[in-house]
């Protein structure tokens, strides 16, 4: 409703469009991913700077419809903007990967400290390590997710409660 009520902003568009693509991985309906571009499109028209998660949803929503080419310059500006941001070059070593440019990919995720317990880099990061002939991290358990429940950390109280 915001992002109908204020087209010209670029914050409520860029989050229509994670919603979008949200939906469309809960429901496998590929419409979601072309809405999803839509938003995120109209959001980087509204703001063409220090619009990061625009530019993520857009590179997501290209992936989603096997768009490589496309996602490709993205996700290879993406981590100039945010050098500091891991899964912003797991997401480029993944595409790399997945493009079959397998140099550019090590080089990508050489650049991603080794964060197998990252849910953000952790898959990227498997993937690479199977691809290189590194079964053994690939397959390595995450000790936070793997941990018994009661030795979990547990939430704040008033987190708790307010989550509810």
């Amino acid at each position: 409703q915001r992002a109908r009520r204020d087209p010209t902003g670029a914050l409520d568009l860029a989050h229509l469009g994670a919603l979008y693509l949200a939906r469309g991985r809960e429901s496998g309906d590929p419409r979601d991913a072309i809405l999803a571009e839509d938003a995120a499109r109209k959001s980087i028209r509204n703001r063409k700077e220090r619009n990061g998660a625009a530019t993520q949803v857009l590179e997501t929503a290209l992936l989603a419809q096997h768009r490589f080419d496309e996602a490709l310059p993205l996700a290879i500006a993406a981590p100039n903007s945010e050098p500091d941001n891991a899964s912003l070059r797991a997401a480029l070593g993944d595409l790399q990967m997945e493009m079959g440019l397998y140099d550019s990919a090590r080089g990508s995720f050489a650049g991603v400290p080794a964060a197998f317990g990252d849910p953000a880099v952790a898959p990227g990061l498997a993937r690479w390590a199977e691809t290189e002939g590194h079964d053994g991290k690939a397959r390595r358990p995450r000790p936070a997710a793997t941990a018994p429940a009661q030795t979990r950390p547990r939430a704040h109280p008033h987190t708790a409660r307010a989550s509810r």
